[in-house]
């Protein structure tokens, strides 16, 4: 998709407990990491209500490749993993979704 029309990715990252405030100091770095990347529009990070150590990371790109391919076969992700990996508990669950309906 390109255009009006970007596609949202949605992950759910658990971080492990203790954790969140390292993990959110290492986001605030590594958030402009895909600014780089082709097709890139932008990222919000939300904490969980329920369960603090669960956040869900909104990032808008033109297509899925964007997401898939050039960022995550960039250096870019590189470093994204480098920083933000160590506070992971598990890996985090991504999918994609469509423009709005």
């Amino acid at each position: 998709m390109t255009g009006n029309s970007p596609v949202l990715e949605v992950a759910f990252i658990a971080v492990k407990p203790g954790a969140e405030s390292d993990f959110e100091i290492a986001f605030a770095e590594a958030r402009k990491l895909p600014e780089a990347i082709a097709g890139f529009r932008g990222l919000e990070l939300r904490r969980g209500v329920e369960e603090p150590s669960r956040y869900v990371l909104l990032a808008w790109w033109d297509s899925v490749e964007n997401h898939t391919t050039d960022f995550r076969e960039s250096p870019q992700f590189g470093k994204w993993r480098e920083l933000l990996g160590p506070y992971f508990d598990g890996l985090p669950q991504v999918s994609h979704a469509s423009a709005p309906l």
